[in-house]
Order: structure tokens, then sequence, then C-alpha cells
């Protein structure tokens, strides 16, 4: 007794209808492990990329300029003979002499500043820390001058400067719907 044609093929999942083998598929676990190890490489480009960047904190602005009108030697006649710019993002505390005097030992001496012109003059500084003014932040200056006796003037009035933040928070790069 002769078999029919179709029982002489072999039509299994393994085989193709052919009676060759197919090629053989890789478990399931393997190509999750696959997967898995393109998701960490993946992430480690992301991060090693990021690290390299340089994110700041904050931006910086270079220098501020202040300008003023001299005060002269003797109140407000003459010339006088130095300045003294100090500046700090604590504000002033005015209240008491002693705090003053604290404020401004504390406070970063600015350097560069102009030799005072005669009562009048207008003068200006462009005071420029190392590393810049952080934005973010508030700037507080006081001015004195000195005289030829070494007479110191009384605080100038504060100048504020405040420097807003101007950089986005990072994007979120995990968000994941569960």
């Amino acid at each position: 007794m002769s078999r029919p044609q179709a029982w002489n093929q072999r039509t299994c999942h393994c085989c193709a209808a052919d009676g060759a083998p197919d090629q053989p598929k890789a478990p399931a676990y393997r190509r999750l492990l696959a997967l898995l190890a393109l998701v960490v490489l993946f992430a480690a480009l992301v991060l090693s990329v990021l690290i390299l960047l340089p994110f700041p904190v904050h931006s910086q602005v270079a220098s501020l300029t202040l300008t003023w009108h001299a005060s002269g030697d003797d109140s407000l006649t003459g010339t006088a003979t130095s300045y003294d710019l100090r500046y700090s993002s604590t504000r002033p505390d005015t209240t008491s002499a002693a705090a003053k005097v604290s404020w401004w030992a504390a406070a970063t001496v600015a350097s560069g500043l102009p030799t005072p012109g005669p009562s009048g003059t207008a003068q200006s500084v462009a005071v420029a820390p190392p590393g810049g003014f952080l934005t973010g932040r508030s700037y507080y200056f006081v001015l004195r001058s000195t005289d030829d006796a070494g007479n110191q003037s009384d605080w100038s009035n504060v100048a504020l400067k405040s420097l807003p933040d101007t950089i986005p928070p990072a994007p979120i790069l995990d968000l994941r719907v569960q």
C-alpha cells in the first residue's frame, strides 16, 4: 500500500515544507539578554556624553560695570586719594556699625579701581571676578573713598544687581508608563 504524497512531506514546526531543516531559533532568554545588553550599552553611551558635556549649574556674567561721581577730598571739594569697592552676594546689614564692619570685612575687594577724579567727575569700573558673577544670585556693592590724610568716607549707597537664572531644568529622560 502506498502512502499519499502529503504523508511523505515533513511538515513539522522545525522543518520547512520541503523537508529542509529551518535555522534554529535562539531561545527567548538569549534574545532578551541580547536586547538587555544593547540597552545597557546605550545607557552607558548616554551617560558618558552627559558626563563629558559641561552642564553649568548656573551661567556666568563675566563682568559688571559700576558708575558714580567723585565726591572730593574735603567733602565735596578737591580730589580724594583712593577708592575701596567691596561686593558680596550677602545683603549688607546696615542696622549697626558692628554689622556694617562685619559685612565690609567679609566682602570681596574689587580691583582695578580708577584714581579718583576731582569732585563731580563721572567715574566707572568694570568688576570681573575670576569665573564671573553667577546667575541666579544678587550682588551688593559698596564704595568708599579715602583722602590724603587717611580719612575714609562713610559707605556709599548700596548698589544691587540681580542676575536672573537663565538655565532651564534638564529634561527628564526616564519617564515610563507602568
